[in-house]
């Protein structure tokens, strides 16, 4: 039985995804209880850092391999284009509601209706593949490190030389926040052995768990300072490691013990479930959200208390997850539509002998 601790990691972010959009677009007000702000700082770089570790390949000779770019713009841009613009078409009839007008306007804001993981992942896998081809100049994981910090110092640059209209059209702010946690997982990948020692120790695991703490009450209380949120992209680097060490301790654990034992139990199936089905997921579930009724109600009157908030996000998004999943398993019927909506590998014909 194999490990599944990064599905489990993919799977408990999709569904933190879920929370968040419930929040923000099913519940008024939602957008400023501390579970949202909690959610908005651990989902998407857990899916960067998990994409990053992916993106590591080592060939023979032990040179770093770079991504076939080809074959990450299908698999990520083909269902993104296509989804985002059925999405389009349909939120005037979805109680979800966007600014955009026409489907041009929606893909040059930022959050391009909200696809743009998919965007911003092909961008940082392209300046990745950059990356791995500056690092043939010279081998020594201190080049390599010399050279993503230099990338990323350039996102820096780039974004704030760049007008508004042009940040969001490429989605930059995004990009050079997000590039830092796909090297993580990329680097964590390629000295993998150091990186579980890591999770194993007891004096990382609680310098993670501190760590985690004072810059999340940072986050919570220092967002009204000038600049901050160029502070947090750089002070939120080892906030973003922490969560990796943690996750990947209580996760890997958790996957270690089940193949072990021959057998997992059924709630850690759902997460491995979840989670190698999070890309399709992402791309559907926008067309089941709701408004969940009194929920701003709900919120007022227990203000913004943390678990109670909490209890209502997670039903909302497992009653979304379950429709989507069921959308999901009808729409993969087709293997060609399983590509176009659900982001499936299309499987080609075997050729007969």
């Amino acid at each position: 039985m194999r490990r599944n601790e990064f599905d489990i990691i993919k799977g408990i972010a999709i569904f933190l995804v879920v929370m968040g959009h419930i929040l923000f677009y099913g519940i008024e007000g939602g957008s400023q209880t501390p579970l949202f702000r909690l959610i908005g700082t651990v989902h998407m770089p857990m899916f960067f850092f998990i994409s990053g570790w992916w993106a590591m390949k080592v060939g023979t000779d032990g040179k770093v391999l770079a991504p076939n770019l080809w074959d990450r713009a299908v698999r990520l841009l083909t269902p993104a284009f296509v989804v985002s613009f059925l999405w389009y078409l349909y939120y005037p009839h979805s109680p979800v509601r966007m600014d955009e007008l026409t489907y041009a306007g929606m893909m040059a804001s930022k959050h391009k209706g909200g696809y743009w993981f998919p965007l911003t992942l092909f961008e940082i896998t392209a300046l990745y593949t950059l990356a791995v081809m500056l690092f043939r100049i010279r081998k020594g994981i201190i080049t390599e490190v010399c050279v993503c910090l230099a990338i990323w110092g350039c996102t820096y640059i780039i974004t704030a030389a760049s007008p508004q209209w042009l940040q969001d059209c490429l989605i930059l702010p995004p990009l050079r926040n997000h590039f830092p946690a796909f090297v993580m997982g990329a680097f964590a990948h390629r000295y993998s052995a150091g990186f579980r020692r890591l999770c194993q120790s007891n004096i990382v695991r609680t310098a993670a768990v501190v760590t985690l703490v004072v810059i999340a009450l940072v986050f919570e209380n220092g967002r009204s300072i000038k600049h901050f949120s160029f502070i947090y992209s750089i002070i939120g680097q080892p906030f973003i490691f922490s969560m990796a060490v943690l996750m990947m301790t209580v996760c890997g654990a958790w996957s270690a013990r089940a193949a072990e034992d021959g057998k997992s139990h059924p709630f850690m199936r759902m997460w491995v479930y979840l989670g190698k089905r999070s890309f399709a997921i992402y791309l559907l579930h926008y067309f089941f959200l709701f408004r969940v009724p009194f929920g701003n109600v709900f919120l007022t009157s227990v203000r913004d208390a943390f678990v109670p908030t909490v209890i209502i996000a997670s039903a909302a998004a497992a009653a979304v997850i379950t429709v989507t999943l069921l959308a999901d398993y009808i729409i993969c019927r087709s293997d060609f539509l399983g590509f176009i909506l659900a982001g499936n590998p299309l499987k080609r014909a075997s050729k007969k002998q």
